[in-house]
């Protein structure tokens, strides 16, 4: 009977994963992924990276949008797409890795059940960095359990040119190969793709001013919106805590071959990159459950296989499951398609040439890329203006009025979004107050726009964020 478990576990849950997809056929281009559209966007048009504009985000981020671009197109239905190759990745690389643990069984849960928790977090994780380096990471592991530690190499190496978080647990499971040699391989394929960013750096004049963002604007982005341990425990596994719970009891009884060990070090290592991140943000646990759901698939496959009550505790984990499954799918098919914050700017901004946004993932940033518009100046945050005061805050200002009174745009938005969950509203402004006395002096507000109801695009409803149009004055 067992046999048939995994044919028809396995079959819900990739039909789970269908539906879900369906789903999300209508859902827009915003968020994280707008923003990195419009640097590569922007690069496509002579701007330099870290110079010309202003960025946090590593080039192998980067690199991989361009490729999503590029081979999907540059529209929501294409980073869809992407996302979905992202999915099919996954669940392929899962698929190889469990085969050499015991069978295929294992990576369809993990790669279904990954699709699900990702699809079900909304239309903001859509493409994430994470996510990506999710997929890098299971192919990490599929290269390390073949013996081929080039490739695992490469896999984390490309991994940390997305995020550095991954290198600890790169090292260390470099450390557990070191009697079986050929550990060198390993170290010259992480290089690699560490060497080719320097090389892209320096092609584009921009290794001064990316080690000046490393040190600067990213350390600080690095320090904002922290979460406790308390939330971060509690949010690490949180969708597929009673999956987990279910495969305490068979891990328990397992036998701890090699090759589990070093998916139980994953978990660890997974778990310190998410802590060190620190904001808790959905997205940046995908590693971790990455991981963590390859591990419950292979043991929950071996259960299946098994005598006794191991057996039926791998089969009620498979029914725990397919119950997440089918919730997951139907929460992904609920989220709403609708993007009125940036229909209503787009109106109101189209035919624009010089244009300044201050805001951080209200949209506005977005609005002009789908518009095919250049920012007036190559700063696209307002974290840095606006926040606690310090000395990277005065330097990226001082930055910031260079390049705003070298530009003068014709156009100014503020949104009354404020990053990692600052409720100032469009009274942010306010804390800089020469900042204030341009908006005030040399520009008329010519409209505000608020929205008249909410968009579902995650596990809560909200209000659309507002804005502000400010005209100069000349005109």
């Amino acid at each position: 009977m067992m046999r048939w478990v995994r044919w028809v576990v396995g079959g819900v849950l990739l039909g789970c994963v269908a539906a879900a997809v369906w789903g999300a056929r209508g859902w827009p281009l915003v968020g994280d992924a707008a923003l990195i559209h419009y640097v590569v966007f922007a690069m496509r048009h002579g701007v330099a990276p870290y110079r010309g504009v202003v960025d946090v985000n590593l080039p192998g981020t980067y690199f991989f949008e361009w490729l999503g671009v590029r081979v999907f197109g540059g529209g929501a239905g294409g980073w869809r797409a992407y996302d979905l190759a992202l999915l099919v990745g996954f669940g392929a690389g899962c698929v190889v890795v469990a085969r050499r643990l015991g069978g295929w069984f294992g990576g369809v849960l993990a790669g279904g059940m990954m699709a699900l928790v990702h699809l079900q977090d909304g239309v903001f994780q859509v493409g994430q960095r994470d996510l990506l380096m999710a997929v890098l990471l299971v192919w990490a592991y599929a290269g390390l359990f073949a013996g081929e530690m080039f490739w695992f190499g490469v896999a984390m190496g490309a991994a940390a040119t997305v995020k550095p978080v991954l290198l600890p647990l790169a090292l260390v499971l470099l450390g557990m190969q070191w009697r079986r040699g050929r550990v060198w391989l390993g170290v010259l394929g992480m290089a690699l793709p560490g060497v080719a960013m320097v090389l892209w750096l320096a092609a584009w004049g921009s290794v001064g001013a990316f080690w000046g963002v490393v040190t600067g604007a990213l350390r600080v982005h690095a320090g904002m919106g922290k979460q406790g341990l308390g939330f971060l425990l509690g949010h690490g596994l949180a969708p597929v805590w009673g999956v987990v719970a279910v495969w305490a009891v068979v891990a328990w009884r397992g036998e701890w071959d090699w090759m589990r060990v070093r998916l139980a070090v994953g978990v660890g290592g997974a778990f310190l990159a998410y802590a060190v991140q620190g904001k808790g943000y959905p997205y940046q646990r995908y590693p971790l459950l990455a991981v963590m759901l390859l591990l419950v698939g292979v043991d929950f496959d071996r259960a299946l296989r098994g005598r006794g009550w191991v057996s039926w505790v791998g089969l009620v984990g498979c029914v725990v499951c397919v119950g997440l499954g089918l919730r997951f799918a139907w929460v992904a098919r609920g989220f709403s398609g609708d993007a009125p914050f940036q229909v209503a700017l787009a109106e109101r901004l189209r035919g624009e040439q010089s244009v300044q946004c201050m805001d951080t993932f209200g949209g506005c940033v977005g609005v002009l890329y789908g518009l095919g518009t250049l920012q007036a100046t190559g700063y696209l945050y307002d974290c840095y203006l606006f926040g606690p005061e310090s000395d990277e805050r005065a330097r990226y200002r001082e930055g910031f009025w260079r390049a705003f009174e070298g530009a003068r745009p014709r156009v100014v938005v503020v949104t009354d979004q404020f990053c990692f969950g600052g409720t100032d509203g469009f009274g942010k402004v306010a804390r800089w107050p020469e900042m204030a006395g341009v908006l005030a002096g040399e520009y008329r507000l010519a409209e505000e726009w608020r929205a008249g109801g909410t968009q579902h695009w995650w596990s809560r409803r909200d209000v659309p964020t507002g804005f502000r149009v400010y005209r100069l004055r000349v005109d």
